[in-house]
């Protein structure tokens, strides 16, 4: 069974019916003046449906702590009749087709993160993002075999797999700084949806991926794997011109 990073869309009716969609961002930040993120595991709004070792069971519900932010909840159902049409020129990244000596990769006990600590630190401009954004970590959500994991829908339909991006504003020292400040555009995360066919070619993103969840098999550990990695855009799809963005 293989894996493909979907194809994105135009925000217009007539071309879901012939491919879906794959590309999103969103700014992660709450409003200064909402209420407090929670602490503890619903701070990350969804963490049950990370399955990594089966730890609990996958939510169905929605996590109530999540709906504080009102206006700036996120995860959120994508209904593609209800986008407006824009442009936002086009992305501009910076090293996300270098090759990485080592990784850092950690097993959350909620998901699976990868950290790059090279020098050459991968960026993105662009897509109406209001400056250039230094990428700080991936992380990936999924669920058990025949059920989607994904955070975000898209017209109601969950998808198998959702890869997080996660970005803060170069204005910071690091991502420690961004995230305490509270200001809207200091993080801003790009997300890919992937579906699951036997029909697809292997996508090498996602196959170079595949050995570290093995190398952090349990919750609370975490490995630096001194090898090459790939190429991010493999796991971004292919057209990256036409997005959803909230």
């Amino acid at each position: 069974m293989w894996y493909r990073v979907l194809a994105s869309l135009a925000l217009v009716a007539s071309s879901f019916a012939a491919a879906k969609v794959g590309f999103y961002s969103f700014m992660s930040r709450p409003a200064v003046d909402t209420t407090p993120a929670p602490v503890g595991p619903s701070a990350v709004c969804n963490p049950g449906r990370s399955l990594f070792n089966l730890f609990g069971p996958l939510r169905q519900e929605p996590v109530e702590e999540c709906g504080v932010r009102k206006n700036r909840q996120s995860p959120i159902d994508i209904q593609s009749d209800e986008a407006t049409l824009a442009e936002f020129g086009h992305w501009d990244f910076q090293n996300y087709n270098r090759n990485f000596e080592t990784i850092c990769v950690f097993n959350t006990g909620s998901t699976v993160q990868w950290v790059l600590t090279a020098s050459h630190r991968p960026s993105v401009a662009g897509g109406g993002l209001p400056g250039r954004y230094i990428l700080e970590h991936i992380h990936v959500h999924w669920g058990r075999v025949g059920e989607g994991g994904s955070e975000h829908t898209v017209n109601g339909e969950r998808y198998a797999l959702e890869f997080h991006f996660v970005h803060y504003h170069e204005r910071f020292a690091n991502f420690e700084d961004a995230l305490a400040s509270s200001e809207l555009d200091a993080l801003a995360v790009l997300g890919a949806l992937v579906e699951i066919s036997d029909s697809y070619q292997p996508n090498p993103g996602i196959e170079n991926l595949l050995p570290d969840f093995k190398a952090v098999e349990f919750p609370g550990t975490g490995d630096i794997l001194p090898r090459e990695v790939y190429n991010l855009h493999d796991l971004l799809p292919n057209d990256k011109t036409k997005f959803y963005r909230y």
